[in-house]
């Protein structure tokens, strides 16, 4: 019972990590996109 709860709260603390993970994969994603937009705008 004690390793249930355990496993559980590990499980919600890899489900929050992965989030975060991905939020910054989005944001750098779009920090790419933002940089070529603006390499773009100023070759042309």
């Amino acid at each position: 019972m004690h390793i249930t709860i355990a496993v559980e709260s590990a499980s919600k603390m890899e489900i929050i990590f992965s989030f975060f993970a991905l939020l910054n994969f989005v944001g750098l994603f779009f920090i790419i996109i933002q940089l070529f937009i603006i390499k773009v705008k100023y070759l042309q």
